[in-house]
């Protein structure tokens, strides 16, 4: 195997050809609870992304914290009594992964 220099990195060609990257973006928009489930009224939501060893995060962070946010009421009709909160965060995610091996 043949080691290829670019931009002062030195690699395996044929490892660089087989690996793919992929992006996930998206956002935590929010949570709905039931009136007697909720005893606090201001929640934050904590994500964590899982992986196998065959992925590697190229940007981003596998773990985070939302922001603290309050409840408020549930507009009739959401919900089955309509008592419901809606805690909405609407916070952004975006991390990039780069593997060679789908599973995992």
């Amino acid at each position: 195997l043949s080691l290829k220099q670019r931009d002062g990195i030195v690699g395996n060609a044929t490892e660089a050809s087989s690996s793919f990257f992929l992006m996930i973006t998206g956002q935590i928009e929010c949570a709905q609870t039931s009136s007697s489930s909720l005893t606090n009224t201001q929640l934050y939501c904590r994500y964590t992304f899982s992986y196998g060893p065959d992925w590697i995060v190229s940007h981003g962070v596998t773990q985070g914290i939302t922001q603290i946010a309050g409840s408020r009421r549930a507009l009739k009709g959401n919900d089955e009594e309509g008592k419901g909160s809606i805690i909405v965060w609407n916070f952004p995610i975006e991390i990039s992964f780069q593997s060679t091996n789908t599973h995992g």
